[in-house]
């Protein structure tokens, strides 16, 4: 992992604690590295910190100049070093094209899409630094068409267009990848996973048979930000079951 092609810990910055925020936490605290981690739920984040030893803050991504003060006091936190950056802060707003409003629209792409543009941007010159790794999140919604899936679809699509253009403008420098998962056992999708019965149907739609667990994604990601993966850049990585591509 980190430690065989680095000689210190290479800290990581995420954004969003819950689902697969927190599960990357746990995941790279496991193996002892660094971890800031910044989230709107204070006592969230309290309990996260107390589980896996991270550092936290608060922070409300859709607040004007919230993320850049966030990067601020994850570098301040690791003296100025930053070597992953982490955007698992996300929505899964399910409305008909005819039902959502404009003010919805551009609310999801300021969560989904700006929020990751401007981590993104207050991190580079510290990742650059490090030769650092970026790590995004999709949906498998955004090449896949799914009715009632515009809001968020479009959100994403545009985190898709935004690895290609990031890792085309801060290679060799910073690497950016992006995963796109299908439906998982996520807070943010608790009211569409509580029922089981709607579960297993959802489950059956995908060709591996379940819905996914953040931990599948965490595993991912570390690997994204890790030494298996520095020849890796400008990929959006299905994470999704097959859903995307294998019919049956």
């Amino acid at each position: 992992f980190f430690r065989r092609a680095y000689a210190m810990p290479r800290p990581t910055l995420i954004f969003g604690n819950a689902g697969i925020g927190g599960a990357v936490a746990r995941l790279l605290r496991a193996k002892g590295l660094p971890v800031h981690v910044v989230g709107r739920n204070q006592a969230a984040l309290q309990e996260l910190s107390a589980q896996t030893g991270c550092t936290h803050a608060v922070c409300d991504v859709m607040q004007e100049k919230a993320v850049e003060g966030a990067v601020k006091g994850a570098l301040e936190q690791f003296d100025g070093n930053l070597a992953g950056l982490v955007y698992a802060v996300g929505s899964i707003p399910i409305k008909s094209a005819k039902a959502a409003t404009s003010a919805e629209m551009l609310d999801s792409f300021r969560l989904n899409t700006l929020g990751a543009f401007e981590a993104a941007k207050y991190s580079q010159p510290a990742l650059a630094k490090s030769k650092g790794s970026v790590v995004f999140y999709s949906t498998v919604a955004a090449r896949s068409g799914f009715a009632n899936h515009s809001l968020i679809s479009a959100a994403k699509g545009g985190v898709e267009g935004l690895t290609l253009a990031l890792a085309a403008e801060w290679s060799p420098n910073v690497r950016v990848n992006c995963i796109a998962p299908s439906l998982m056992h996520t807070p943010l999708a608790g009211k569409m996973v509580s029922n089981e019965k709607m579960a297993a149907a959802m489950a059956a739609a995908h060709p591996l048979g379940r819905l996914g667990q953040p931990e599948d994604a965490a595993e991912l990601t570390a690997f994204l930000l890790g030494e298996g993966a520095t020849w890796m850049t400008g990929q959006i990585i299905g994470l999704d079951g097959g859903r995307s591509t294998v019919k049956k």
